[in-house]
């Protein structure tokens, strides 16, 4: 939110349809035709009167600025929609004011319980890191409470299953979820994580995918137990295909760092459903550990990471692996989003109650290796930063 002459609008590429277009300045004309607001009575778009903005914009004193930037918190930027691709869509206002949002994909397969982990892990996101001086909150409330009525809260209030979805169309195997703001307490510094669900399987090379490709910051790729062998003899895929189709996107996009041939993107693997793998000896250490409250513990990040590869590699799951072996920065981790399983496939409800385990460290670990977190928090014996 700036005023004329004080610095040019930012571009901003849309987090749906991924298109880059100027961000309307408060203060603009260009502001008049896109800014909107929601009824939420009748859930319709209504255009924000001019006569609306010129109340604000004709105020000299600070206290009536203060309340402009409050005003606009509310209110909605309609996208130019370039690649008319995703239908009429708006962005919360606020999301326009940060710049260089770390981009956060999910990658996995339809089975491997990827939802689940990202509403376990958003949902744990909004109140669980206060320890380590970090504030979270929504860039689009509105947005955010839509996706924990419909996620977040069926899943851990009401153990209820997150129906997997299997679609084919460019615009819905790269899918925005939600953008929350992270910010340090200490200093204020932060940035917007905007969250994507990748069904990697399904990927091809298009438009969404392609940009996805070359602004993906921090990707999480998702291993399941059973498809990689994990559980036993007689059930192992030959390869992840949801894994390939992204490092080759990536490949394709130029994330590749000539110096070092490595991918210029940090990375975690998560095995997930470690519950049931839970009395593994390389697992049980792992799986109800709890998380020490107030620091990031880098040294026992890198042995749970190398527990991990030690246990895919041992196991012949060597397809799983490829995501540490190509990427600049990564560490692995075992997580369950629920805790426990459906009885079975056609179970709307888990057996148990949902409690999910270590879903926070996979994410926490993004941020440590994004700079998020203050380093005076990261506590290692070992201080070379963290990866494998």
């Amino acid at each position: 939110m700036t005023r004329p002459g004080q610095s040019s609008p930012p571009s901003v590429r849309c987090p749906i349809c991924m298109c880059v277009f100027e961000w309307p300045d408060a203060y603009s004309d260009e502001l008049d035709d896109m800014l909107y607001s929601r009824d939420e009575a009748s859930d319709d778009w209504v255009r924000v009167k001019a006569e609306e903005l010129e109340i604000y914009r004709e105020a000299d004193d600070d206290p009536r600025r203060l309340g402009f930037r409050g005003w606009l918190t509310n209110k909605y930027v309609k996208c130019p929609n370039l690649y008319k691709s995703d239908g009429e869509h708006f962005l919360s206002y606020r999301y326009g004011w940060y710049e260089d949002p770390l981009i956060v994909g999910m990658v996995g397969a339809t089975t491997v319980g990827k939802s689940h982990l990202l509403a376990a892990m958003i949902g744990q996101l909004m109140h669980g890191v206060g320890d380590l001086g970090i504030q979270v909150s929504p860039i689009d409330p509105a947005r955010h409470r839509e996706y924990v009525n419909e996620f977040v809260n069926p899943l851990l209030s009401n153990s209820k299953v997150i129906e997997a979805t299997r679609e084919k169309a460019d615009g819905d195997i790269v899918r925005f979820v939600d953008a929350l703001r992270v910010s340090r307490a200490s200093d204020g510094f932060g940035r917007t994580l905007a969250f994507y669900d990748v069904s990697g399987e399904d990927l091809a090379v298009g438009r969404r995918s392609t940009d996805f490709a070359k602004m993906a910051e921090g990707l999480i790729f998702v291993v399941d137990p059973k498809l990689s062998g994990l559980l036993g003899p007689g059930g192992r895929e030959l390869s992840d295909e949801a894994f390939d189709r992204v490092l080759g996107l990536l490949d394709e996009a130029g994330r590749r760092d000539r110096r070092t041939g490595l991918y210029d993107v940090d990375v975690a693997v998560v095995i997930n459903k470690s519950d049931v793998i839970r009395f593994e000896q390389a697992v049980r250490h792992w799986y109800r550990r709890p998380r020490i409250q107030g620091v990031v513990e880098v040294d026992q990040i890198m042995w749970e990471s190398r527990d991990a590869y030690t246990l895919l590699h041992s196991r012949g799951a060597h397809a799983w692996l490829t995501p540490v072996e190509a990427c600049r920065r990564a560490t692995l981790h075992f997580a369950s989003a629920t805790g426990t399983e459906r009885k079975d496939a056609e179970e709307l409800r888990f057996e148990l109650p949902v409690q999910p385990r270590r879903v926070l460290e996979p994410l926490i670990s993004l941020l440590a290796m994004a700079g998020i977190i203050d380093e005076k928090l990261l506590r290692a014996k070992v201080t070379q930063g963290l990866g494998v």
